[in-house]
């Protein structure tokens, strides 16, 4: 996905906040996921949890081919 260059700077600011957005929903995931007991429940975290991991991945990716560093937008 050659994207590096073609982003300009408002896309780069929306990709970094939907970054911060799935890593949220990662964190909120995998908080929840200590707590709950039911076996139901926990499967659809679970899964929701997979797919914010995903998202966050493929954000990350996108943002380092742009040249930017996810490690330095956390702060």
């Amino acid at each position: 996905m050659p994207v590096a260059g073609r982003l300009t700077q408002l896309e780069k600011y929306y990709l970094k906040e939907q970054l911060n957005m799935e890593q949220l929903c990662l964190a909120k995931c995998n908080n929840y996921l200590n707590q709950i007991q039911d076996p139901a429940l926990k499967s659809v975290i679970q899964q929701t949890r997979d797919v914010c991991q995903s998202h966050v991945n493929t954000l990350s990716s996108t943002l380092q081919q742009a040249g930017y560093n996810p490690q330095q937008m956390m702060s």
